[in-house]
């Protein structure tokens, strides 16, 4: 059995994710030093705590370092030398899930092989005993990271609405963005371990659309649990995704010191996207779902910049991983710079797409069904845009996207998807 999705292991706490399974996968790492985050949510603690036995069990050292986000957790494995970081999270995900995202000594997501063998030691009944694991509680070391971002931009004279979607950025964002001279105003900040993502964040964009318009100011950021994701809300209210980050950041490479003729985005990216990207000289690679997919799509093919519609950003000259803080930095220092707006900076249509998710018990089983292959065979003789249905890899449902130029016809195609996809689940 494989416990990993497409972001480190992911599920209901209690259910798809027990302590018994963190205190295996911890167990793992004999005789290593694995550096330790979490966010806000009530039951990360016990999950962290559990983790961290099953390391110190199989005689290695534990670094804990409170709550922070996950590229906190990626930049101080890296910097400090460790052999591993671990986050306990769940991102974007209500309260009742939670999650292990490992990271590997240069603090990216570690590759599938590791991945599976860590599946097989969570399995058997075996453990690893032996003596002198440690345990070092030092949440001061967060100050590394904010120091790493501090004073990167000047960003005097925007007013910027931070929605930490009372998660792992409550405490550090505000403050990152003033050392870089912004006037900040702080929205969904104060954690109670219940209250992470709920209609808040980077999926709940409507107190922070509400924000900016009340407090007039020049651009919003959402984020999400553990800050990896960056959704941004114009001076206007309107939306801007992943997808038009990605393009905003390619297109202004200067400002954010990389250079790169090529970007990965996703199998989801927008079209409109590749296009216009096209128009400017920069191509775009797709990668399979998931930021440790685009991340290893950059790696293979030495580019510097790539990301996901749901707002993973990733610049690898930075981090390689996605920082949803560091991303919102960059995008502000490209509005002061070239005084425009995000609507300047990004001047045409997205393709129409409709994205659905539908709650399934068996995933796998669905997706790999010859009625729905048939089916989307079926609309592809007539249908000219893109269709794609996917497994969620952190949660238990099926992910459909169909994009075009006919509004009625995506809906159209969306509902024969969604309907014969309930009619096997």
């Amino acid at each position: 059995m494989n416990y990993f999705g497409t972001d480190g292991i992911r599920g209901v706490f209690g259910d798809k994710l027990t302590l018994d399974i963190a205190f295996r996968c911890g167990n793992f790492f004999v005789s290593k030093t694995m550096l330790i985050g979490m966010d806000t949510r009530y039951h990360s603690r016990v999950i962290k705590n559990s983790l961290a036995e099953g390391v110190m069990m199989a005689g290695g050292k534990v670094i804990d370092v409170g709550i922070c986000p996950s590229a906190c957790v990626a930049y101080l494995t890296k910097k400090l030398k460790c052999d591993f970081g671990a986050m306990i999270t769940a991102s974007h995900n209500q309260v009742q899930y939670n999650g292990i995202k490992i990271f590997d000594s240069n603090g990216e997501k570690i590759i599938c092989t590791l991945e599976n063998k860590i599946s097989l030691q969570i399995a058997r009944k075996k453990l690893s005993y032996l003596a002198g694991g440690k345990l070092e509680y030092n949440p001061s070391l967060v100050l590394h990271y904010e120091e790493y971002l501090n004073g990167r931009f000047n960003l005097s004279g925007i007013k910027i609405v931070l929605d930490c979607a009372n998660g792992a950025t409550s405490k550090l964002a505000q403050k990152i963005f003033e050392k870089n001279n912004a006037n900040v105003v702080l929205i969904n900040a104060a954690p109670d371990g219940e209250n992470i993502n709920l209609k808040c964040g980077s999926l709940h964009l409507s107190s922070l659309k509400r924000a900016v318009k009340e407090n007039n100011a020049t651009i919003g950021f959402a984020f999400d649990g553990d800050g990896d994701r960056v959704i941004a809300v114009g001076n206007t209210g309107e939306v801007f995704d992943g997808d038009i980050l990605l393009y905003i950041l390619a297109t202004n490479q200067d400002l954010v010191g990389i250079s790169s003729k090529a970007v990965v985005g996703t199998k989801m990216t927008n079209g409109a996207i590749s296009s216009e990207l096209n128009k400017k000289g920069i191509r775009l690679l797709r990668a399979n779902v998931g930021d440790s997919n685009v991340a290893a799509l950059m790696k293979k093919n030495n580019i510097q910049l790539g990301g996901e519609s749901s707002g993973h950003i990733i610049l690898s000259n930075y981090l390689a991983t996605g920082d949803g803080i560091y991303t919102a930095l960059c995008i502000a220092n490209i509005i002061k710079y070239t005084d425009s707006d995000l609507n300047d900076l990004a001047d045409f249509k997205l393709n129409y797409a409709l994205s659905k998710s539908i709650n399934v018990e068996d995933k796998l089983k669905i997706v790999s069904s010859k009625s729905l292959k048939n089916l989307i065979r079926q609309i592809k003789t007539h249908f000219r845009g893109r269709i794609l249905v996917r497994p969620s890899g952190t949660e238990e449902c099926i992910r459909v996207l169909v994009e075009g130029d006919n509004k009625k016809e995506c809906d159209k195609n969306v509902q024969l998807i969604e309907k014969l996809i309930e009619s096997l689940s």
